[in-house]
Order: C-alpha cells, then sequence, then structure tokens
C-alpha cells in the first residue's frame, strides 16, 4: 500500500510550509522560552518533523517520484509568502516557478 508513503509526503509539504511560516514570524516576534524564539523552536522542531515524515516516505516511494513531491515544497512556501505575507513577486520568482513546474511535468513523462 504506496498511498501512505505519498500521504505522508504530502504531509510533509505541508508540515515544511508551516516550518518556514514559522521561522519567518519568529524573526519579528520576540517571545522566547529559556532564551530562544519561541516560533524559532516551533519551526525547528517542525523540521524534524519534516525529516521523519520523508524518511518514512522514501521506505515505500522511488527516489525519483519523491523528488517531484520535494519539488512541490518551493510551490507551497512561493504560496504561503503571497497568501499569508501577502508578498508579490517579481520576475526571477515567476521564472522559478515556471521551471519547478516544467521540472514536475518532465519527471513525470
Amino acid at each position: 500500500m504506496m498511498t501512505k508513503y505519498y500521504f505522508a509526503a504530502l504531509i510533509g509539504v505541508l508540515v515544511n510550509s508551516a516550518a518556514q511560516v514559522s521561522l519567518k514570524q519568529g524573526a519579528t516576534d520576540s517571545r522566547e522560552i529559556y532564551g530562544f524564539r519561541t516560533l524559532y523552536l516551533l519551526g525547528y522542531g517542525l523540521f524534524v518533523i519534516v525529516t521523519l515524515l520523508n524518511l518514512y516516505a522514501l521506505r515505500g516511494i522511488g527516489v525519483s517520484d519523491w523528488t517531484v513531491i520535494a519539488a512541490l515544497n518551493f510551490l507551497s512556501i512561493i504560496l504561503v509568502s503571497v497568501f499569508v505575507f501577502k508578498e508579490r513577486l517579481v520576475l526571477i520568482q515567476w521564472l522559478g516557478i515556471v521551471l519547478i513546474i516544467l521540472g514536475i511535468v518532465i519527471f513525470n513523462r
């Protein structure tokens, strides 16, 4: 049953986005626990979870399929930047998005 491995990989993409948001928010949030910024701790803790999810997913997914799913990390971060942080994309970022999508399409042939 490979579906659970793909599910774990996709959850990893979502958790990675949450980790990135946490780190970005942590840069401006001054709340601390034992001298560490709270959101930094959360972000790095989420990266540990992402690593474990990826290791689990790689048990049942081929590396070629996993790299396609891993490319979704970049797209999800861009979407979070646009919709959560209201950032505007510049031309080079749009070109990057196009290259990522082209890479996904090419790998899936």
